[in-house]
């Protein structure tokens, strides 16, 4: 704003149609300077809270889900093969290809007032409906059977916005969705190694980046992450535990910051085939970041 927070606007008379507050005086353009990509992306971004607040009665018996921890959320998660890590002096390399390499799935969650279902089947959206929603995965939230984690897929698409029903169990509840766009928040956590004289593992150092290498602030797009080492079989070698921003607030075992892990222990990385750095945007969405030798 050209005067700072000492800005006033006047928006004049305000007029509702349907949802929508319409003020005579629009302030963007003039005391609100923006641009049409962030106006695009607040659009976006609205959608996507519009659906929060339609989803408070998913099973639809006139009651807050939160009331009886039975809510539920619906997110997104984005998986990018993102290029080669970096080892001590050679820094990590992203893809040419990168942005046109990211596969989109549907997770969804219930809180710990669940019992695990047996069962999950997803269907929709209203009126357009997927003749083919493919199951995921299926689990328990804390390893005792309460809550539950589910996922859907649609080959390598974004679902599309719109009014979906999960079924648990035979009981359906009734999900609102609004897909966000991977690359509002997507940010490439590129991985430098640091090895000892032995050549193990001792520490990794990362930078944000987009694909054009420009840096970013992490702590403008995520709240956490974790850092996964694997083999060439695919067997986990190392997991981090979670590295938060220090603006975040949590609950458990983790690290802050964002900048930097250091091993306890040196690692033997002589099997090392390829990392995933998984990282929290700050709307809750999943993006699972894989880099290669």
């Amino acid at each position: 704003m050209p005067e700072g927070d000492s800005s006033t606007i006047d928006l004049s008379t305000l007029t509702l149609e349907g949802s929508t507050v319409i003020p005579s005086h629009d302030p963007f353009g003039n005391e609100i300077i923006i641009s049409e990509a962030d106006i695009n992306s607040l659009k976006e971004v609205d959608g996507y809270f519009e659906t929060l607040s339609k989803n408070i009665d998913a099973d639809n018996n006139g009651e807050l889900d939160l009331l009886s921890d039975k809510q539920i959320y619906i997110k997104s998660s984005f998986a990018i093969m993102a290029g080669k890590y970096g080892i001590n002096n050679t820094g990590a390399v992203i893809s040419d290809t990168a942005l046109n390499s990211i596969q989109y799935n549907t997770y969804i969650t219930g809180g710990l007032g669940f019992t695990e279902p047996d069962t999950a089947f997803l269907a929709g959206p209203e009126g357009n409906p997927y003749e083919d929603i493919q199951f995921g995965h299926l689990q328990d939230i804390d390893n005792n059977g309460h809550g539950f984690s589910t996922g859907f897929y649609i080959g390598n698409s974004a679902f599309k916005k719109g009014i979906y029903t999960l079924t648990l169990d035979e009981q359906p509840y009734t999900i609102s969705f609004s897909n966000i766009d991977a690359s509002y928040n997507l940010v490439f956590a590129t991985p430098t190694l640091n090895t000892d004289g032995e050549g193990k593992l001792v520490s990794i150092d990362l930078k944000y980046q987009h694909a054009d290498y420009v840096e970013v602030n992490p702590e403008n797009i995520m709240t956490d992450l974790i850092i996964e080492l694997n083999d060439t079989l695919k067997n986990r070698l190392f997991n981090s535990p979670r590295i938060i921003s220090k603006n975040t607030i949590n609950i458990g075992s983790y690290v802050t910051g964002l900048d930097s892990y250091t091993l306890e222990t040196p690692l033997n990385i002589s099997a090392l085939e390829y990392i995933d750095i998984v990282y929290t945007d700050l709307l809750g969405n999943l993006y699972f970041i894989q880099w290669r030798k």
